[in-house]
């Protein structure tokens, strides 16, 4: 939308420079887009352009008509460039420098040939504050997913696919789900830091969700490589999990059901008579389940 209003705007007001306007726009959505509130890092990238159009200002009027070979060009141009990569690499001042450094070259005249009229530079700088402006305003109209709701909506992700991953009845992608989750806990941290939230409750229980998704992976594979019996012991075991995460939300988190406790319990004691090796792979991802999803519950083998 940005680029399209931009365009229109450009083309019906037949102003030459902007498409520059329309260009600074769209790396301004592509840089910044990603985040829940890009509009402040629009705008610190806006003041960033100022400045970079004022040291471009001196270099294109009063420095480089003087330079006239390669290592003179290298020489002057040092200063600046080493200075804003320094700042670059500070998350503090990275989006002002980020904003300087592609305002000033942008507009400092690096062509095949030099061309010193002021009114094309000042055209250009105009092109370039126009369209990160433009940018702040149509992302204000269009980035309306604020970080609770992206963070919620990453969660019921997690879940939802984890519901799915309980029920399918193929063989499981352990490594597939372990890196979905483990992106999702990362794009989850930064957000749950932005609602001023102790992130450690919601990270603890996505990295709980990616534990249960491993252990239900191992029993959707021991499902097919073992007996009918196995088969049997483990199906009940998946659906619980499937129905538990499937019924969650966010704002209202309910425990799983005692009877997926029981289910478990059960199976359990049908895999003690199981060959070792399959024994021993249901029992550690039984147990895993069973200390995942009910971290309170009585000790196995023992009443409640």
């Amino acid at each position: 939308m940005t680029i399209l209003l931009g365009c229109a705007f450009w083309i019906g007001t037949g102003w030459a420079d902007g498409a520059g306007a329309v260009l600074i726009a769209g790396v301004c959505c592509a840089l910044f887009g990603n985040s829940d509130d890009p509009a402040p890092a629009i705008m610190a990238f806006f003041y960033g352009t100022i400045i970079g159009l004022v040291v471009s200002a001196v270099y294109a009027f009063a420095i480089l008509p003087r330079v006239t070979d390669f290592v003179t060009l290298a020489a002057v141009l040092a200063p600046p460039m080493l200075i804003g990569g320094m700042f670059l690499a500070r998350p503090a001042t990275l989006l002002v420098t980020l904003g300087a450094l592609l305002g000033g070259l942008n507009t400092v005249g690096l062509n095949d040939r030099f061309g010193g009229g002021f009114d094309s530079f000042v055209n250009g700088g105009i092109s370039q504050l126009i369209g990160t402006l433009f940018a702040v305003v149509t992302v204000g109209l269009f980035q309306t997913i604020g970080a609770d709701t992206s963070a919620r909506r990453l969660i019921r992700a997690g879940w939802r696919e984890l519901a799915t991953r309980s029920d399918s009845p193929g063989r499981p992608d352990a490594a597939g789900w372990v890196a979905r989750m483990l992106d999702r806990i990362g794009l989850l941290a930064p957000r749950l830091a932005l609602q001023g939230e102790d992130p450690g409750k919601p990270l603890l229980d996505a990295l709980t969700d990616l534990r249960v998704g491993v252990s239900v992976g191992e029993l959707r594979q021991l499902r097919l490589d073992g007996t009918p019996d196995e088969a049997a012991m483990i199906s009940p075991v998946l659906r619980g999990i499937g129905a538990h995460y499937r019924a969650l939300r966010p704002n209202e988190p309910a425990p799983p059901e005692p009877e997926l406790l029981a289910g478990i319990d059960t199976a359990m004691a049908g895999f003690a008579t199981s060959a070792p090796d399959r024994h021993r792979t249901g029992i550690l991802a039984l147990t895993s389940l069973r200390r995942n999803l009910f971290p309170s519950a009585h000790a196995y083998g023992r009443p409640a």
